[in-house]
């Protein structure tokens, strides 16, 4: 249907590590642009999404049992995208718009399980194409040594 809202859109997260990745939480967003985003405003979302991982961290401590298997991924549909099917089918396509997708996530290994913690954020930009994205930040895997559910929200 013309015109409809495209609210969804599928993103893959594999687990291309020797460990599997344990108590996985992860928070996700996705939006279209007008302009390409600065440094500044890709660190400040990836910033704002750290802040409610940790909240979501805070709140289900270590009862979230998703476990990503070595050589698995899993799915995550990012919701809430105000975007319409026009926007996907011509103007993202078209190189008008850039369409963006933020994660962060944080997960335990059994080796370092209550010691410390791994912390992983991405951001990726599609233009022109769906069918690869370009990088917007170092997309970096750190491990945090600190336990995981001391944290304060300010806190990282």
């Amino acid at each position: 249907m013309p015109g409809e809202t495209f609210n969804r859109f599928n993103v893959q997260i594999n687990n291309s590590g020797n460990l599997p990745a344990l108590h996985t939480t992860i928070q996700v967003r996705g939006r279209i642009e007008d302009h390409e985003l600065t440094q500044k405003e890709v660190q400040d979302e990836l910033e704002k999404l750290k802040r409610q991982l940790v909240e979501a961290d805070a709140a289900t401590k270590s009862d979230v049992d998703v476990e990503v298997r070595v050589g698995q991924g899993g799915l995550v549909t990012l919701p809430g995208i105000t975007a319409t099917d026009q926007e996907f089918q011509q103007v993202v396509p078209l190189g008008l718009k850039p369409f963006y997708v933020f994660w962060t996530a944080n997960y335990d290994d059994e080796i370092r399980a209550g010691k410390s913690y791994w912390h992983a954020e991405f951001c990726g930009y599609f233009i022109a194409t769906l069918n690869y994205w370009h990088n917007c930040s170092p997309n970096r895997i750190q491990l945090i040594s600190k336990p995981r559910y001391e944290l304060n929200v300010g806190g990282g």
